[in-house]
């Protein structure tokens, strides 16, 4: 499902995502079927449905707040869904929400206090910081990016993809704020750590190839023609 939205064979991970749906109901684990609505919401939000989104987020957080006790599992799903409603509101415009939501999200982490996996959401200290740098992007505050970007420590042997969007997200916070040597500097870091994941982000390209107008030579040209915007 990850894969095929990424390389942007976006109807067949659709597909995809509903079978996902499906397959983790037949489970019978209520907390996999919630998850899998975490896939479900963000099908929603790449095609800027934020409506639809939104209930599927919030349908699962009232879900998990009727769940009994504080299992790690379910405190790592509800503060990846918090994440989510973040990213929604961010790409809907709604500053003061999506703060909103990441800081609740914040809270959750706090709680856990470690970084876990359930279900393959990475959810924890780290990606909380990751996102607290990804949201500003998404709403073209570069300033708050990279100074948030100062404050965030990636463990070693965390997610290289997680580690390498993070950089993504740093060099394109960079080049809203002018700073292109700095920001070329951040995707090449990306591109270190995972190479294909960087070079068919939609995000890098669109960026490196504006770049690329108004400066072709050295490090930059070619980067370009790794990316195959040149």
């Amino acid at each position: 499902m990850q894969y095929l939205y990424k390389l942007g064979y976006v109807s067949d991970a659709t597909l995809a995502t509903e079978r996902v749906v499906w397959s983790a109901k037949e489970t019978g684990d209520p907390l996999r079927a919630l998850a899998a609505h975490w896939y479900e919401a963000g099908e929603f939000l790449s095609i800027g449905e934020h409506d639809e989104a939104g209930a599927i987020i919030d349908g699962a957080l009232s879900e998990l707040g009727a769940v009994k006790g504080r299992s790690p599992e379910a405190e790592s799903l509800r503060g990846a869904f918090e994440l989510k409603a973040s990213l929604n509101y961010a790409r809907a415009a709604d500053g003061k929400a999506a703060e909103r939501h990441w800081k609740r999200a914040g809270v959750i982490a706090d709680r856990l206090g470690e970084d876990r996996n359930d279900f393959q959401l990475q959810f924890g200290p780290t990606n909380f910081a990751i996102w607290g740098v990804s949201l500003p992007v998404e709403m073209g505050k570069g300033r708050l990016a990279v100074e948030r970007a100062g404050m965030v420590k990636l463990p070693g042997t965390y997610s290289p993809e997680r580690r390498s969007h993070h950089f993504i997200d740093v060099g394109r916070a960079h080049f809203y704020n002018g700073q292109r040597d700095e920001a070329l500097a951040a995707f090449l870091v990306a591109e270190r750590l995972a190479p294909q994941a960087t070079r068919i982000h939609a995000g890098v390209r669109e960026t490196v190839g504006t770049m690329i107008r108004t400066q072709k030579r050295g490090q930059l040209a070619e980067f370009g023609i790794r990316l195959g915007v040149v």
